[in-house]
């Protein structure tokens, strides 16, 4: 029997005999029973149930049982490849064995593998044809050809807990993989204690990330993924229970949701493009959100790179609380060009009906209100600073400053994270002052002098709590409410 996609096959117990064959090819869909898998497959021939694959995506097959099978996994020439076996008896042989062309097989080694795994820590090569690669485990792999790799095997149908280490907080990253031959959704239900509620998968050029409330995402039939473990003792169980047919290629973008209000900022430059997501919520803290936010994985060095540098780590991701028209909120955006010369921002934003922004260049001094205009082209070098760009939230760009008065002042206060900033324009860039805090019933808590400069850093030591910065120079004095996170 061949299944030619798109057809779907329902079945309570399929039983493939002695001169029988099964063949699911791309698109089509079998299922024994339900994802819960009360049905089964008898299979004891891994010629005789096969699940084919190409660059369009697999089939799909959910069952009860663990039959002998072969299912392909496609893979493209000349780039890395997140993989993951489907069946037992997979080993290094299986890609070398089976590959015409030069290619290279390698895995994850999480106490050498930080959060630049991008850049390329962390990976150790496999050249062993007898070295065991089970079934939940992810690997890399590089062909010089388009390849269909194929796992020889017993299938799984029950949970997988792979195991997971954690080194230290600069640490924790642990490829996994998808161990069903059919997608895996991955949302925020998983159970998975001290690790961070979000995947990456490799595109090609970037680590794509799915947190889990924020971009639940399928994940395809042979595809490896990153966790990552944030403290001792960090376990997670890839439900059987999540399987499912869908027609999800590989590598595209999970859904978002859209209950939110959302912005997703694009970066292009050298053909390749980064993004990150800043999203807003009743559930939305100013605090690491597990599932909601997440940490960036860097890319190619050649590929831009944008993220979030509200929090220890950096973001991809940042849920935050709703805001009201009264408030302002400023989030500080690094970018990192892939080469040097012209590079593009573009917004995209969903649900910002009743919220202005503006993207603030500090390099240039130059502000764009993204709503108007969404496109914002610049020079950019890799010997700039990253802390280039700042987003500012709601009708007024700076704290509680009157708008119309922003033109008649040389200083203007907001804060990102634990650090305020002082721009100064005119007389005031050549004089220093003091900033003083305040809590919102009057009293001063703080004093920090600064130095003379167009823009000033100062760190503070507050947390999670509204303020009033006071900034005293000797042309003039300014104030503005400002959230420490």
């Amino acid at each position: 029997m061949i299944f030619a996609g798109p057809l779907v096959i329902i079945a309570q117990q399929i039983n493939i005999g002695s001169g029988a064959k099964m063949v699911i090819g791309v698109g089509a869909t079998v299922s024994a029973g339900s994802a819960e898998a009360s049905g089964t497959v008898t299979n004891t021939d891994t010629t005789r149930l096969v699940i084919q694959s190409s660059a369009s995506g697999s089939g799909s097959l959910i069952c009860g049982g663990t039959p002998a099978a072969t299912v392909q996994r496609y893979v493209t020439a000349n780039r890395w490849n997140m993989v993951s076996p489907t069946t037992n008896a997979v080993d290094g042989g299986t890609f070398f064995l089976a590959s015409g062309s030069d290619s290279w097989l390698t895995k994850f080694h999480e106490p050498s593998g930080t959060s630049g795994a991008g850049a390329g820590t962390g990976w150790i090569y496999i050249t062993k044809l007898d070295s065991t690669l089970p079934p939940g485990n992810g690997f890399s792999y590089y062909p010089s050809v388009n390849e269909t790799v194929p796992f020889a095997g017993d299938l799984t149908s029950s949970n997988l807990t792979p195991s997971l280490s954690w080194s230290g907080e600069s640490y924790g990253y642990n490829l996994l993989g998808n161990p069903f031959p059919c997608t895996l959704y991955w949302d925020n239900t998983w159970t998975m204690p001290n690790v961070e509620k979000t995947i990456w998968i490799w595109d090609g050029s970037q680590y794509q990330s799915y947190p889990g409330a924020s971009a639940p995402h399928y994940v395809p039939v042979g595809q490896g993924f990153f966790v990552r473990a944030t403290a001792e003792s960090p376990s997670i169980t890839i439900p059987a229970s999540k399987r499912a047919h869908n027609s999800q290629a590989f590598l595209k973008n999970g859904d978002l949701l859209a209950d939110l209000s959302f912005i997703v900022i694009h970066a292009y430059n050298n053909d390749y493009e980064d993004k990150v997501q800043v999203s807003f919520a009743v559930n939305g803290t100013d605090q690491f959100d597990n599932g909601y936010d997440a940490t960036k994985m860097f890319g190619l060095a050649e590929a831009p790179q944008l993220y979030i540098a509200d929090h220890e780590d950096n973001l991809s991701y940042n849920h935050l609380p709703l805001i009201s028209t009264s408030e302002t909120k400023t989030v500080a955006l690094s970018y990192i060009p892939g080469i040097d010369g012209e590079q593009v921002i573009t917004a995209e934003m969903v649900n910002f009906s009743e919220m202005n922004v503006t993207l603030e260049d500090l390099k240039t001094g130059e502000k764009q209100q993204l709503k108007q205009n969404p496109d914002y082209t610049f020079m950019g070098s890799k010997a700039d600073d990253p802390e280039r760009f700042l987003l500012h939230f709601n009708s007024s760009a700076y704290g509680i400053d009157d708008p119309g008065s922003l033109s008649e002042s040389n200083m203007k206060i907001y804060a990102s994270g634990k650090t305020i900033f002082i721009k100064s324009t005119g007389d005031a860039i050549s004089q220093g002052g003091v900033l003083c805090l305040y809590d919102l019933t009057g009293r001063q808590l703080a004093e920090y002098p600064f130095e003379k400069g167009g823009l000033v850093n100062v760190k503070v030591d507050f947390s999670n709590a509204y303020l009033i910065a006071r900034v005293i120079k000797p042309s003039e004095v300014r104030t503005a409410k400002v959230y420490i996170n």
